[in-house]
């Protein structure tokens, strides 16, 4: 199978997070655009943003027992996003494949079972862009649980051999304090645990920075991994294509994978 890249487009890039289901339709075009010039096999994931965590915050998922009502409207509107990013993405040249996953996957002690990795694969190599997104997922305990795209990515990278891993995000990667502290420093190399004001790669209720950069850590260690600013014109696609960009690169875990 050819080996892909892994492209991760947050959800503060497709989505205005200050107002609900509220949709960059601009924004996410160029980035589309840019990762179709690269001219690579890749799997493209994208966050919920305002199209989901504002309607899973509503229903309180994953503090008490998922109720029907709560489901049906978060999966409606990671599915309405969805919609609109496969639609953008086949304007863009990607041959894009959706994968929904609130179906067939499901949690297994503290990973996912069922992911169709099979399926993914015969894609890439027929020459579709596989595109996955954060979602809800059948949970043993609450019903169902988010699953984001961090986590996805993660799961992918250990069975798909990829050739890079990209988050793109709406700041210029990590940094050592709030990046809105104007002696905040960008860190370009991120080979530790990063300090609790330290800030970046868009945090948000799927993971916080700190579970961000553990999935990212761990995708490391099967191939190189950034942390870039998508909003930059041309950053995504000169990542891609192996130039030199503002960015923080991930550094392994050096003991191991952390649970999934």
């Amino acid at each position: 199978m050819a080996r892909p890249a892994l492209v991760k487009l947050g959800g503060s890039l497709l989505t205005d997070k200050a107002e609900e289901s509220s949709f960059r339709r601009p924004s996410t075009r160029r980035l589309l655009a840019e990762v179709a010039k690269a001219n690579l096999p890749t799997v493209l994931l994208h966050g919920a943003g305002s199209f989901g965590h504002p309607q899973a915050a509503r229903h309180r998922l994953g503090e008490a027992k998922a109720k029907p009502d709560g489901v049906s409207e978060i999966l409606a509107a990671v599915g309405a996003l969805a919609a609109q990013v496969v639609s953008l993405a086949h304007e863009a040249g990607l041959r894009p494949l959706a994968f929904p996953l609130h179906q067939a996957v499901r949690v297994e002690g503290h990973g996912l079972a069922d992911l169709p990795f099979e399926g993914i694969g015969r894609a890439i190599e027929e020459g579709y862009t596989p595109v996955l997104h954060g979602t809800l997922v059948r949970d043993p305990t609450l019903g169902w649980r988010v699953v984001s795209a961090d986590e996805l990515m993660q799961e992918l990278a250990g069975e798909l051999t990829p050739r890079l891993a990209v988050f793109a995000t709406n700041v210029d990667g990590v940094f050592d304090r709030d990046p809105a502290d104007p002696a905040a420093r960008l860190l370009t190399k991120v080979n530790g645990q990063v300090s609790p004001g330290a800030a970046g790669a868009g945090s948000d209720v799927t993971g916080r920075m700190a579970g961000k950069l553990a999935r990212a850590r761990a995708i490391a260690a099967h191939c190189p991994t950034l942390i870039l600013n998508g909003e930059v014109r041309g950053r995504l696609l000169d990542a891609l294509k192996g130039k030199p960009v503002p960015c923080s690169r991930v550094e392994p875990h050096e003991t191991g994978l952390p649970p999934r």
